[in-house]
C-alpha cells in the first residue's frame, strides 16, 4: 500500500497531467487502475486465469494501491485522464508489471 506523502514527493508535488505544482491540500492522488467493486471482481478474474486468487483486502491494499497504480493530479479532469481501466492493454500491462513486483 502506498504512503500518500511519499507519492507527492516522488512526483514532486506537481500534477502529472498538467504540470501544476501545489500541495496536499490542492492536489489529489489518481488512480491509474480505478478503484471499485467492480474493478476487484476484473482482477479476481484476471488472476484467477493464471490461477491466482487472492482476497478483495490483498486486491485493494497490494494492487489497486500499488505504488505504480497511482499519481499525483490535480482534482477533476487531470485526476480523471489518468483511469486506464478500460484500456485493456495499458490495463493488463500495469497489472502485470504490479504483480512481478509482488512476487
Amino acid at each position: 500500500m502506498f504512503d500518500r506523502f511519499e507519492i507527492f514527493q516522488r512526483d514532486g508535488f506537481t500534477c502529472q497531467c498538467c504540470g501544476y505544482f501545489g500541495n496536499m491540500s490542492n492536489l489529489s492522488v489518481a488512480h491509474r487502475i480505478k478503484q471499485g467493486k467492480g474493478t476487484l471482481n476484473f482482477i479476481k478474474k484476471f488472476l484467477a486465469k493464471n490461477n491466482i486468487y487472492y482476497n478483495n483486502s490483498f486486491i485493494t491494499d497490494n494492487m489497486i494501491n500499488h505504488e505504480k497504480n497511482v499519481v499525483v493530479a490535480c482534482r477533476g479532469a487531470c485526476n480523471d485522464s489518468f483511469n486506464i481501466f478500460f484500456n485493456p492493454v495499458e490495463r493488463d500491462k500495469l497489472l502485470m508489471e504490479i504483480l512481478g513486483d509482488l512476487f
